[in-house]
C-alpha cells in the first residue's frame, strides 16, 4: 500500500471509530468477573448474563447489570446513562482499572426507593 492509500485507510478507520460506541455493554471478563464471583458469591455460570457499561470520560467507573433481567422488562441498555432511568437493573457499581484493580459495591433499594450500598 502506498503512503497515500495507507493514509486514506487510516482516515476511514478513524472516522468509523467515531460511530462505534465505546461505552456499550460488554460481557464481564478477567478481573471484573473474578471480583463478582469471589466478593458477591455469584456462580461463574450466572455471570454470563451480566454486562457492564463504562461512564464516558471517567477513569473506569462502571455499572454492572443483568442483560436477561433487562430484556424481561423490555429495556435495552446501550449506554451508561440508560441505567439512570432503570436503577433497579444495576447489580453493582464501582471502578475497574486498566491494570486489573476492581472495587465494586452492591446496591439495594430502600423503602423510599433510594439506592444504598450494601
Amino acid at each position: 500500500m502506498t503512503g497515500t492509500a495507507s493514509s486514506a485507510v487510516s482516515q476511514l478507520i478513524g472516522a468509523a471509530r467515531k460511530f462505534v460506541p465505546r461505552n456499550g455493554p460488554r460481557p464481564l471478563h478477567g478481573s471484573i468477573e473474578a471480583y463478582v464471583i469471589k466478593e458477591f458469591r455469584i456462580l461463574p455460570a450466572e455471570t454470563s448474563s451480566l454486562r457492564y457499561v463504562t461512564r464516558p470520560g471517567s477513569s473506569g467507573f462502571i455499572r454492572v447489570f443483568d442483560l436477561t433481567k433487562a430484556a424481561e422488562q423490555g429495556v435495552t441498555i446501550k449506554r451508561f446513562r440508560d441505567l439512570d432511568r432503570h436503577p433497579d437493573l444495576v447489580t453493582c457499581y464501582g471502578t475497574a482499572g486498566r491494570r486489573g484493580s476492581v472495587s465494586l459495591k452492591r446496591e439495594h433499594r430502600t423503602a423510599t426507593g433510594e439506592f444504598r450500598a450494601q
